[in-house]
């Protein structure tokens, strides 16, 4: 049992299930929030489904069959010789049961902007709905009655909502830029003599430890921003405080919250990809990740609001 301090805010906060918990008993009480995101896995069943042109597929095979006359002057098999058909077919999205409407992309300024234009739809839409569940949990000085949460939608919201977006890209491609360069950096003992190989392996492993730390300490950035209104320098700041103050707490809920997204992906490719099997598994994505994402920013809140005041008796 936790036991309440004089301000009234438990010692301890509530562990990871009973957190998770939490945050399926608000998307009861709420069950509007859940509508974003099943409305916006519909319109990605039934919305546009992007594949090769014959002219765009050409170029990429030809691309592979380069690969593998260089690997065979190397004296080494080739690669995609074999799977040639395969890949081909699955370029141009043949033997695809999707309901939605295909869209032919043949020259790579289409399939960059059809990208962009996409990822752009899917940030905004994402961080509207994150926004969404942060006016439910936000904390008001200390803690917010849940029963007075509700849903807000205005002018400067949408303002906010832009912003939190752009946050999203940049932490999106930072995180991006750092994976590359492991992967790049990993070659390096593949064509490098012994020396390269060691340099190699330590640049290598120091890059994915440096990677999995930022992502572990930047997990709860987004939420942040969310929650409480603030930009992504205040964003990160606050997750790396909360991961550094509640470290092994904040892992196990990362793993609850990444086996629980594994499991749901295993899930829809269960279903099938057939018109109702691809709804049932938008609903139940919607519902389950609204949960998951609400727990998240309870996690975070019922811990942040516990920093306060030992920073300010610090300062």
């Amino acid at each position: 049992m936790f036991q309440p301090d004089n301000e009234g805010i438990e010692t301890s906060p509530p562990g990871v299930i009973d957190t998770l918990i939490g945050g399926f008993r608000i998307i009861h009480r709420v069950p509007e929030v859940i509508a974003v995101p099943i409305v916006y896995g519909i319109a990605q069943v039934f919305g546009p489904q992007p594949r090769l042109g014959p002219k765009l597929t050409a170029t990429v095979l030809g691309i592979l069959d380069e690969l593998d006359a260089s690997a065979v002057e190397a004296g080494r098999e080739p690669a995609y010789a074999g799977n040639r058909e395969t890949i081909r077919g699955a370029l141009m999205g043949e033997g695809l049961g999707s309901p939605g409407w295909r869209v032919v992309l043949d020259e790579p300024f289409q399939v960059a902007a059809f990208l962009l234009v996409l990822g752009a739809v899917g940030v905004l839409v994402t961080s509207f709905w994150r926004c969404l569940i942060g006016d439910l949990i936000r904390p008001e000085g200390r803690l917010d009655p849940l029963s007075d949460a509700t849903l807000r939608l205005s002018v400067r919201n949408v303002q906010l909502y832009l912003v939190y977006a752009l946050g999203w890209v940049l932490l999106t491609i930072a995180t991006f830029v750092v994976m590359l360069l492991a992967v790049v950096l990993s070659v390096i003992p593949l064509v490098g003599p012994l020396i390269a190989f060691v340099a190699g392996l330590a640049i290598v492993t120091l890059t994915g430890a440096a990677a999995f730390g930022a992502l572990i300490y930047l997990y709860f950035a987004i939420d942040a921003m969310a929650l409480l209104r603030v930009g992504v320098r205040e964003g990160i700041l606050t997750s790396v405080r909360v991961v550094r103050a509640y470290f092994w707490p904040c892992i196990g809920f990362i793993v609850l919250s990444v086996a629980i997204s594994v499991l749901l992906g295993v899930t829809a490719s269960a279903f099938g990809t057939s018109a109702p099997a691809s709804v049932l598994s938008a609903v139940l994505n919607g519902y389950v990740q609204s949960a998951v994402i609400t727990a998240g920013m309870i996690f975070l809140r019922d811990r942040q609001i516990r920093l306060i005041p030992l920073e300010e008796a610090t300062a």
